[in-house]
């Protein structure tokens, strides 16, 4: 069974796109690791989520933490005479998990209303 969990920060905001007639949320997270000399190094997961249902892109904002899985997707590529290998992951679940810009809602104009004194009770 081909299955990928990932949990890193979104790199930039995601898009919708059309791919091959279909609407597509794409998106490219950062998975930050340590080796046992304990040096750090950053793997790039491209993520395509295939879906009529695209609401949630709003909320995929560069550095917010999600968690997807998926399919694991490998390919060779050459480029400029270096080979790399491109990692992605045919997402199937997807979810916010925090950080990254913060989407503020706007508050009236009109201050908060003090909180008022409970009634004195005669016992």
């Amino acid at each position: 069974m081909n299955n990928l969990q990932i949990i890193g920060n979104l790199t930039k905001d995601a898009e919708v796109k059309e791919l091959g007639g279909k609407k597509c949320m794409v998106f490219t997270i950062a998975v930050n690791d340590k080796d046992s000399k304990g040096e750090k190094s950053t793997m790039y997961v491209n993520c395509y989520k295939y879906s009529e249902k695209t609401g949630v892109v709003d909320y995929l904002k560069k550095g917010g933490q999600v968690f997807a899985s998926g399919k694991l997707v490998v390919k060779d590529a050459e480029k400029d005479g270096k080979r790399y290998v491109n990692i992605n992951l045919l997402v199937n679940t997807i979810e916010l998990l925090g950080g990254g810009e913060r989407v503020q809602q706007s508050t009236s104009e009109q201050p908060a209303p003090t909180p008022q004194q409970p009634e004195e009770l005669p016992f």
